[in-house]
């Protein structure tokens, strides 16, 4: 009877320890990998939310100055579908910071958040080679409660070297010599306003994910005929400062991947103009050519009555 009461109080207190007390993990894999590299090697960033549903993630991670240089970053695969900061490189600082939001939130033991490409070395091995420095999260609990997280580092070795998770490798693309034809995931630009964004003015949120390369950047273009021009682009990050305050133009969002494929997203104007103020400059230029032309022919054909008479 006395073990079963031991039993059944174990069992509720670990029922009722709160779920921010299993801390998420923001680690490496693979966690190390031999020191001698003749080729590009990468390790990816993981989120293991132990459990817990989050909906944010921002941290910085470090690089050993042994490894700093040539470093490029990929957020393909990345669990993450809005970046407020995309995984970038300072290299004055040899620091990699990172923030972005999982809208829904995020539940699992090998979530990507971006991979580091190192380029090809040769050298001892280097035991903090990467090291989260810092990291935060946040619960998808409508209160932004943040979350414990444990961090890791990320090691270069004489002997050996951890495997990798076939899993994760899966979901990877980093090797260029495979063809990536499938351009970014479908996306939804939002316009909106917010005083604490660009003063009050009008702004376009965006933001979307390739499942293979990963994105690359974003362009835009705002136009009120609706017509595109080639030299009109403008490449951009979210979110953009309209500027067409007024909302009458239609925007167009591209995202383009690491490969170059595109997809093209179509908003439309909350204030949309009459066909007539759209083409208005077309008609002024139509009729300028007409009265040029009618004036052409009429001094033409005086001139050929006069030589006549």
């Amino acid at each position: 009877m006395l073990k079963f009461s031991k039993t059944l109080i174990i069992t509720a207190m670990v029922w009722f320890i709160p779920t921010s007390l299993f801390a998420a993990s923001v680690s490496f894999e693979p966690p190390s990998l031999v020191a001698n590299q003749a080729k590009p090697f990468s390790t990816t960033v993981i989120l293991n939310t132990e459990g817990q549903n989050l909906n944010a993630i921002d941290g910085t991670i470090l690089i050993s100055e042994q490894l700093a240089s040539g470093i490029t970053l990929s957020d393909s695969g990345s669990v993450v579908t809005y970046w407020v900061q995309r995984p970038e490189w300072n290299a004055e600082k040899r620091a990699i910071t990172f923030s972005g939001t999982i809208p829904g939130g995020y539940t699992g033991q090998a979530g990507i958040l971006f991979t580091i490409i190192f380029p090809p070395r040769l050298g001892g091995s280097v035991e903090n080679a990467a090291v989260v420095a810092s990291a935060n999260s946040y619960l998808n609990d409508g209160l932004g409660t943040p979350a414990r997280v444990s961090v890791s580092s990320f090691s270069l070795e004489t002997n050996g070297a951890a495997p990798v998770d076939q899993e994760i490798k899966d979901q990877l693309f980093l090797d260029d010599s495979r063809p990536d034809n499938i351009p970014p995931e479908v996306f939804s630009p939002q316009v909106a306003r917010d005083d604490n964004v660009f003063d009050g003015k009008w702004f376009i949120n965006f933001a979307t994910t390739d499942k293979q390369s990963g994105i690359s950047h974003y362009e835009i273009q705002e136009t009120r005929s609706g017509r595109l021009n080639a030299s009109g682009w403008k490449q951009v990050e979210s979110p953009y400062l309209l500027q067409d305050q007024d909302l009458h133009s239609f925007i167009y969002v591209v995202a383009v991947d690491r490969q170059g494929n595109e997809r093209m997203i179509k908003v439309f104007p909350r204030n949309p103009l009459t066909w007539w103020q759209r083409y208005s400059r077309d008609l002024l230029i139509g009729l300028g050519l007409l009265v040029v032309v009618t004036t052409a022919v009429i001094v033409s054909r005086s001139r050929n009555n006069q030589k006549e008479v």
